[in-house]
């Protein structure tokens, strides 16, 4: 499985609230998308913290779920890592994580235009990617296959209803 292929099967999960992509109307798109980037933006902060307790390619797929969904509502269809070489992919993660949500508050809470945020949160959100790929003992492609075996597993339908 490729990124575009893991990234198309995470949008199926994403909460039916936050599917602006659905929305027939202009009215809440924007909120809807701003609500959107919240979530996957303190969810790779939270994820970068359990990862940091339990390195594992479980938490790490959760990780690459936030990260990918964010690109994508970044307008970024795909993705591959490139792990980095550097010697502490945790503290990359945590740091990264840390200026995804610092961009996404100026943002959604300071007013900070979406063009002026956009070309920064999708270098930090791809550099997020690239350190925890560098953490993962497994390749990424067998990470991602993993996490959307877990997701359809605990979510068969997808998501309907804010979860």
């Amino acid at each position: 499985m490729n990124s575009a292929q893991y990234q198309s099967l995470c949008l199926r999960t994403v909460p039916k609230i936050h599917q602006y992509w659905e929305f027939d109307f202009e009215g809440d798109v924007q909120n809807a998308r701003a609500e959107l980037m919240t979530n996957c933006a303190l969810g790779l902060s939270g994820e970068a913290a359990e990862i940091s307790e339990l390195p594992s390619s479980d938490e790490i797929g959760d990780g690459y779920w936030y990260a990918y969904t964010l690109l994508w509502a970044l307008n970024v269809e795909s993705y591959e890592a490139s792990p980095s070489q550097s010697e502490d992919h945790l503290k990359d993660a945590y740091y990264f994580s840390g200026k995804v949500c610092e961009l996404v508050k100026k943002h959604v809470f300071h007013g900070r235009e979406f063009n002026d945020i956009l070309d920064p949160l999708k270098r930090a959100t791809k550099r997020y990617v690239d350190s925890i790929s560098g953490i993962d003992k497994q390749s990424q492609t067998e990470t991602f296959a993993q996490n959307i075996g877990k997701l359809k597993k605990r979510y068969p339908e997808g998501f309907f209803e804010r979860g």
